[in-house]
């Protein structure tokens, strides 16, 4: 210590936090700043396993501005897993309002807004045992609990990206929660195309990289990161298993030349690699040969359903 060096690399992740808030309480700035830089640079798997830890200590701290916007961050560009997690309803009010109002937020906003009655159920007693799927038994106290708890958060829904029919199956049935003017300015948008003057929520997206996608199969968190991947950012990024796709895979040609293989001799419609992927029909084979890894984990596969996209730069 006297030579103003400190070792952390022996030691665990919670520890290194206790550091942080010892040094907090100790008015220690600079060190404060460090220790969190170097959780980020050194402990980052270690954040993401104990994420709502680490959110429940840093957003109690004005000094930890650089882990609270890594967290918040790791989040956006990845929300399935946070949101899908059994710790999720315990997540403080404060948290999840700066996670909501978030316009890099990569979700879709129908599945936010199930994401936030859920917690909200969770908040209050009153509402223990009730249930969705019966909303029919709800009375007006249950209504107005949940809407008080929710008031602020569900102002953050982009609702005019909602599809009308997703409206009318998730929305439509707990209507009462939403404030009266902003029903009816929803209505007059399904109705006649009409947006409120003064409705001033942007489109969530990328922080990289804008697209826009006409997709069944994916959605524009999943475009967002594929047009990372091609412009080479973000490798690190994933599409993990969840309730829209099975894993993805990124795979770089090593070899130019049989990136997209053409033959005279063979009526192929899709060949890359010559091997390394080949799709003829509602069927295709995967032999690693010609890029850097396998694309599939299986040698021979059918297809139920398949998307062709074309990236084009603005």
């Amino acid at each position: 210590m006297y030579t103003g060096k400190l070792d952390l690399s022996e030691h665990a992740g919670s520890d290194v936090l206790n550091l942080i808030l010892a040094s907090d309480e100790l008015l220690l700035d600079e060190l404060v700043t460090s220790v969190q830089e170097y959780l980020i640079k050194n402990q980052a798997e270690w954040l993401q396993q104990n994420l709502f830890k680490v959110l429940q200590i840093v957003f109690q701290l004005e000094s930890c501005k650089l882990l609270q916007n890594y967290c918040l961050v790791t989040i956006c560009d990845e929300p399935d897993f946070f949101f899908d997690s059994p710790k999720f309803p315990t997540l403080e009010k404060n948290v999840l309002l700066r996670l909501v109002e978030r316009d890099d937020l990569q979700i879709d906003e129908t599945e936010l807004w199930n994401y936030l009655i859920k917690w909200g159920m969770a908040q209050s007693s009153e509402l223990k045992g009730k249930e969705i799927n019966n909303i029919r038994s709800w009375d007006e106290n249950d209504f107005m609990v949940l809407k008080s708890t929710l008031n602020q958060l569900i102002a953050h829904i982009r609702y005019f990206e909602i599809s009308s029919k997703d409206f009318h199956s998730n929305i439509w049935p707990l209507r009462k929660l939403l404030p009266e003017a902003l029903f009816e300015d929803i209505v007059s948008f399904y109705m006649a195309n009409i947006k409120p003057d003064q409705y001033n929520l942007a489109s969530r997206a990328s922080r990289h990289v804008k697209v826009t996608v006409d997709s069944l199969i994916i959605k524009l968190k999943h475009a967002s990161i594929l047009a990372n991947w091609i412009q080479r950012k973000d490798y690190n990024a994933k599409i993990r298993n969840g309730k829209d796709l099975k894993n993805i895979k990124i795979s770089r040609v090593k070899t130019s030349d049989f990136a997209i293989y053409e033959c005279s001799d063979q009526n192929i419609p899709f060949n890359f690699g010559n091997s390394d992927l080949i799709i003829n029909k509602n069927s295709g084979t995967s032999n690693q040969r010609h890029y850097e890894s396998s694309i599939l984990d299986t040698n021979n596969f059918s297809i139920e359903e398949m998307e062709i996209f074309r990236f084009i730069k603005d």
